[in-house]
């Protein structure tokens, strides 16, 4: 079984023997490199905008939610606060104290 499985080796390894290296033209390399570098240019953004916008506009857009609900919530303990001293004084409820 030794033997079987260093035949297979040894055909693999002929064929790896066979294998011719393989040549360029002269001025390959050259204008690879002309073609590296120039895609090093400005980079092309497929999204529309650049995270640093969107990441500044959602910052933005969480202030303003903030904002806006606790406005929210002072106008509408404000109008709690009114609504028991209405209700009080139609029942004629308040408290009047002689001092």
């Amino acid at each position: 079984m030794s033997k079987a499985k260093t035949d297979i080796l040894d055909r693999h390894l002929q064929v790896l023997d066979d294998l011719q290296e393989m040549h360029t033209d002269a001025f390959f390399y050259t204008r690879l490199q002309v073609r590296m570098d120039r895609g090093k240019g400005d980079p092309v953004w497929d999204f529309p905008l650049k995270p640093a916008w969107v990441l500044g506009s959602l910052m933005v857009l969480l202030a303003v939610n903030i904002l806006w609900l606790s406005r929210e919530d002072a106008d509408r303990q404000q109008s709690a606060l009114v609504t028991i001293h209405d209700f009080a004084a139609s029942y004629d409820q308040t408290i009047t104290t002689p001092y």
